[in-house]
């Protein structure tokens, strides 16, 4: 979302309303139990933390990993939280930050995409995305201290943003991108300040600590993503010009990233899927309502699809239970020498 430093009213406490819902579902998800696929390499990253402090290179992992160019915050924040507390208070803080800005931006009309929202931050829990909601609280944060001219904060929050998920930190450069096109000589300022601060943990990490892989991105998934973002061009009215460039841009940020070997790969539609249903809707919600209702289907099947395949896998998948380990440990446990590595080779669900 563009930044915008026009100045709206919110007299009311109804901003509370979004926070509590994200929050809430949050708390919901850890009393059902949920275990998302990626969940359990946080609590390996979160244990490795307690028995090991902040470490740069992890042996353990396959055949070994640099640990801080996954996430730098997350792992001491959730070792010193708490995984279930650190991924509630993301949720509560990424709804709030997300509130006030299509708010400050839309109008009060926007509370409706407002608390899409907040629950969607549910489908990031299901999945267990913990650290990139953790950088989507702290991102969303930095663009709201932009609105109120906290410049300094900002900058903060956006380093932030990146030491807590590199995905998030690119995003927030995406944001940035966005408003040096479109907006006055001050505001640029402060986005390029935002952008530098943003980008400076990322330049870092990737210098000193590369060969993070590659992540796949499907020509499919590509070109379904690329027709989202067209028929958001179709349907976002014109007076809308900053939220609409930001979607041509997004549009070839996810062609670079189908181009280029890197580790984003189909990372990026992860935006689209965080905050491309809620936005339209409040770009939408007063002049084209009900073409915008049907606009969302398709980016609400890319936000929830994984979250409703994780959730149904988790109870049909054996290897996301203790149960399931401990004859191989007991086995261990029993042929311990000597002593060596032992990896678990992936089965992909091949039950």
């Amino acid at each position: 979302m563009p930044y915008s430093a026009h100045t709206g009213s919110d007299s009311t406490k109804q901003w509370l309303l979004a926070p509590a819902v994200a929050g809430g579902l949050a708390l919901l998800a850890v009393a059902a139990g949920w275990r998302g696929s990626d969940l359990p390499a946080h609590i390996y990253r979160v244990g490795l933390f307690h028995r090991q402090g902040l470490t740069l290179w992890d042996p353990q992992w396959y055949g070994g990993q640099w640990t801080l160019s996954y996430s730098v915050l997350f792992p001491p924040t959730a070792g010193l939280l708490g995984i279930q507390v650190t991924e509630v208070l993301s949720a509560a803080g990424a709804a709030w930050a997300f509130d006030q800005l299509v708010v400050h931006n839309f109008g009060r009309s926007a509370r409706v995409g407002s608390l899409l929202f907040a629950v969607g931050t549910l489908a990031q829990v299901a999945i267990g995305q913990l650290p990139f909601l953790m950088g989507e609280a702290l991102g969303l944060a930095a663009w709201w201290a932009l609105t109120r001219r906290r410049q300094w904060l900002a900058a903060v929050l956006a380093a932030a943003a990146s030491m807590s998920s590199p995905l998030a930190g690119a995003f927030l450069l995406l944001a940035s991108a966005t408003t040096v096109l479109v907006s006055p000589a001050e505001d640029r300022r402060r986005a390029c300040v935002v952008a530098f601060a943003a980008s400076a943990p990322l330049l870092g990490v990737w210098a000193l600590f590369p060969g993070s892989g590659i992540m796949p991105f499907p020509a499919g998934q590509l070109l379904s993503l690329l027709a989202m973002l067209g028929i958001a061009l179709v349907v976002v009215p014109s007076r809308h010009a900053a939220l609409r460039v930001g979607v041509g841009l997004y549009g070839a940020a996810a062609v670079v990233s189908y181009v280029a070997a890197t580790p984003m790969g189909a990372n990026v539609s992860r935006l689209a899927a965080a905050v491309g249903a809620p936005l339209l809707l409040c770009a939408v919600w007063r002049t084209r309502r009900w073409l915008g209702i049907a606009a969302l289907v398709p980016l609400m099947v890319l936000q929830w699809n994984p979250a409703y395949a994780t959730v149904t896998t988790e109870r049909s998948d054996p290897s996301t239970r203790p149960s399931y380990f401990r004859p191989l440990l007991s086995y261990l446990g029993r042929h311990a020498e000597p002593l060596g590595r032992v990896e678990i080779v992936p089965t992909e669900l091949h039950w």
